[in-house]
């Protein structure tokens, strides 16, 4: 799709470069299952696998960012109704400092 923000592809790219920018080199990082997180280098990758029912292995969990987009999502649909791509970054920040 053109004019495709960066945030709505999913694929090894995108979520690994996500993580370079975001992460220090040699931290722990927590995620799901999903391929395109195969293949990281520089992190501790600690895996849960949602599809065999693994929720929760160790401190390998998810659940606190699942939790974090459910309340923006929540947010989303029911005070704003609406979030301009312009000012997005800003709305995410408020539900993070909550």
């Amino acid at each position: 799709m053109t004019g495709e923000s960066p945030l709505n592809r999913w694929n090894a790219p995108t979520l690994q470069a996500f993580v370079a920018d975001h992460a220090q080199a040699g931290a722990t990082v927590y995620t799901d299952e999903h391929k395109s997180y195969q293949g990281m280098t520089g992190y501790k990758h600690e895996v849960v696998n949602h599809s065999a029912k693994e929720f929760v292995r160790g401190m390998a969990h998810t659940n606190g960012i699942e939790s974090f987009w459910a309340l923006l999502k929540r947010g989303y649909y029911g005070i704003y109704h609406s979030m301009s791509t312009k000012h997005r970054h800003r709305y995410i920040n408020a539900f993070a400092f909550r």
